[in-house]
């Protein structure tokens, strides 16, 4: 407890303590008050001094060691504009800033390390070293599961090898064991923070299959992808997420485990893809209600919901309401310890499966296949009108970047223009904006199709945004 009201020779202590002394004690003498305080005086002045205690070793030799190879990156994208004049070329908008996150360097040729989030859907990726040097980067590879990916920079020839960090072998870190996160949050440059690590098997909606850290060390908007580092300043985990009410830190952050990210890694540098086992299953955690409606299932395990048709589950015999108690022998928590078991084999790898089925145990034992690539999404119908020579899209991001677009602004973004068609005589151009036709109010595309189709042979005009400006234009009927 720190003194409110120190005497003197109390000035250098950090803590008091409290002395009585009675004049009427038969053990001293008779005394006055100063004397007395002059004699405990020369009492504590003699007692020895307590020894110092050094204070705990700071980080920042390892900050300089590792900090060389930790990265900024910044995700950018070009939006087409519209042409300023009749007949010009769509030009290209001043490039749109879409996101920026951290990496680090995990070899001496300028390979880089970040989130899936931060890169994995990006046009254009810039690498800013911490020398403050920018290279162009280009993305390997990525994989949305662990919320990782890989890019490489392209140094100039001859250009000296850079500083680039190792993952930690071994177990993941245990909790209170040190965390120590670099990176570049909220785009300030190279930042540091401390803390250690709270949890570990977090589950964030199956990232990773519920192996994160989870840590105490300030991770904010900007780190993501940066590195989580041990005490011996391995790369003990990749930040990604934290969870906030406030959409900066409050000391619940999450980093996947360099266990399940240094593969993910080298496949992605490899072959620019992780290729990974496939059961074909959709499952659920068991609970104790489950198991007693269930007749005496065991309370855990993964509940098979459904499987697909001909797929490696199907054709072992795995049918739903199966209960998946154990992969190769070893017990199975739940349907992630199963998802992420079948990950980590290749595919034609065989997988024995533990099942409860009405009462009874027994072993399947299924063919893995490799992992299907999520259906594309079939692209969305253009609404196209050929008697006017015109078609249309949505107002899309590029757009309302390159005009200042409000985003509550609604409208059909007319997305080409038939060189010797209708609408080009009456001059309409592409990116123009169609906020009306007639009476109508046009809220998309395709309710500017169904107006264009509903118009009379008088023709129709049209309310355009361009260039900022709002505009009528008289469309006559096709001829």
């Amino acid at each position: 407890m720190r003194c409110s009201a120190r005497p003197a020779w109390c000035a250098r202590r950090s803590t008091c303590r409290s002395f009585s002394i009675r004049a009427s004690s038969p053990d001293l003498p008779r005394m006055r008050p100063t004397r007395a305080l002059l004699a405990l005086a020369a009492v504590l002045i003699a007692a020895p001094a307590r020894a110092e205690v050094p204070p705990p070793p700071g980080f920042a030799d390892l900050v300089a060691a590792v900090q060389p190879a930790v990265v900024r990156i910044e995700t950018l994208e070009h939006a087409a504009t519209a042409p300023r004049g009749h007949g010009a070329r769509p030009a290209q908008a001043p490039p749109e800033l879409l996101g920026a996150g951290s990496g680090f360097l995990v070899d001496a040729e300028g390979t880089v390390v970040t989130n899936h989030h931060v890169a994995g859907e990006a046009q254009r990726i810039t690498v800013t070293l911490a020398d403050g040097r920018d290279f162009p980067a280009r993305l390997l590879g990525s994989d949305p599961a662990t919320d990782i990916a890989v890019l490489r920079i392209a140094l100039p020839l001859g250009a000296p090898p850079l500083p680039f960090l190792s993952f930690a072998a071994g177990a993941p870190p245990r909790p209170g064991d040190w965390a120590l996160v670099v990176g570049n949050p909220f785009g300030l440059g190279a930042s540091v923070s401390l803390g250690i690590v709270s949890a570990r098997g977090r589950n964030l909606g199956g990232l990773a299959w519920g192996e994160l850290i989870q840590t105490d060390a300030a991770i904010n908007p900007g780190n993501s992808g940066g590195p989580l580092f041990d005490a011996t300043g391995h790369v003990a985990g990749v930040t990604t997420a934290i969870v906030t009410p406030t959409g900066s830190s409050v000391g619940i952050g999450f980093a996947v485990p360099a266990q399940v990210a240094a593969p993910v890694v080298t496949a992605l540098a490899a072959e620019g893809r992780v290729r990974r086992g496939w059961l074909g299953l959709q499952a659920q955690a068991m609970t104790r209600e489950l198991s007693r409606a269930m007749g005496g299932a065991p309370p855990q395990g993964a509940l098979v919901d459904a499987v697909a048709p001909d797929g490696p589950a199907a054709r072992a015999g795995l049918q739903p309401g199966d209960v998946i108690t154990a992969l190769d022998g070893l017990p199975a928590e739940g349907p992630l310890a199963i998802a992420h078991g079948i990950a980590l084999r290749a595919p034609g790898s065989a997988a024995a499966l533990s099942v409860w089925r009405a009462g009874q145990e027994r072993v399947l034992t299924a063919r893995l296949a490799e992992t299907p690539p999520p259906p594309a999404a079939a692209p969305p119908p253009v609404p196209e009108h050929h008697g006017y020579g015109l078609a249309f899209g949505p107002i899309n991001r590029g757009a309302r970047a390159a005009q200042h677009l409000p985003p509550e602004l609604q409208g059909a973004l007319v997305t080409r223009v038939t060189p010797g068609g209708t609408a080009e005589a009456a001059g309409l151009r592409t990116g123009d904006i169609i906020l009306g036709i007639g009476t109508a109010a046009i809220r998309g595309p395709q309710e500017a199709a169904a107006a264009l189709r509903a118009a009379g042979s008088e023709g129709v005009a049209l309310r355009l945004l361009r260039e900022d400006a709002a505009i009528y234009v008289a469309l006559p009927a096709p001829g």
